[in-house]
């Protein structure tokens, strides 16, 4: 776990199970952490993406989810 729990636990809080945070960064600073629910899809977010300026602006996060396999 990240030493930084309090985004992974925010969001998966809902979800029953404990948040994985990969400890590698994508360009040094933006953290991916996965919730993988027993019988559902495998769901990714990014925290950290934001930091970096965007054209419009706008601050943003990604999320997707995807089948296990």
């Amino acid at each position: 776990m990240s030493a930084h729990p309090a985004f992974p636990n925010h969001v998966f809080d809902g979800l029953g199970t404990e948040p994985l945070v990969h400890e590698e960064r994508i360009g040094g600073m933006v953290m991916v952490a996965e919730k993988r629910s027993e019988s559902g899809p495998i769901t990714l977010l990014t925290a950290g993406a934001s930091k970096p300026s965007t054209d419009s602006g706008e601050a943003v996060e990604l999320a997707v989810e995807v089948p296990d396999g």
